[in-house]
């Protein structure tokens, strides 16, 4: 009798009462700490949640309003930024080529005439396009060629510094 006293003192003292006699403070200290860090974390899921909510209901206004470009306007828009590029540095080489002819030969110029001329290293390709230039007395045939691949834009400059004669090639068309 005397030792199933002992086994059920044992018994409520280790299990019934652990926080008086089994050494159970640490714990009792750890828990609410990481409790308090699953809260925390519950939280900031419940946060992201609902701003991936907000952002996802705006989204889908925009796709009813029609106001999300589709993939394939984003490639012509690209395209058309690169041929828009390629057009704004064949007009500064005309530029430069139109005042070439204008200077005297004195001058380092043409005196009237584009021979002679070459592109300036500087001018001679971009991050758009590489230029060439076919050179003639009285006109210079300039030609754009897209470093990505999407074609060709062509431009004559005349005697009177005008730029004309615009011809295109591949997605440029």
């Amino acid at each position: 009798m005397r030792t199933l006293y002992y086994w059920l003192r044992v018994f409520v003292i280790c299990f019934l009462f652990p926080a008086l006699f089994c050494s159970t403070s640490s714990t009792a200290q750890r828990k609410p700490s990481i409790d308090n860090r699953v809260y925390e974390l519950e939280q900031l899921v419940k946060k992201v949640s609902a701003e991936q909510r907000t952002l996802e209901a705006r989204i889908a206004v925009l796709e009813e309003l029609h106001l999300t470009p589709s993939p394939q306007v984003l490639r012509q828009s690209y395209i058309s930024s690169n041929k828009d590029a390629i057009l704004s540095l064949i007009a500064n080489l005309a530029a430069n080529a139109y005042q070439y002819r204008i200077r005297p030969g004195s001058m380092g110029g043409g005196g009237g005439s584009y021979e002679g001329y070459k592109i300036p290293r500087m001018l001679s390709n971009s991050d758009y396009a590489n230029f060439i230039a076919a050179i003639y007395p009285n006109l210079v045939i300039f030609m754009g060629v897209s470093k990505n691949g999407l074609g060709s834009v062509q431009g004559t400059l005349c005697d009177d510094g005008r730029t004309e004669g615009w011809v295109y090639t591949g997605e440029f068309e």
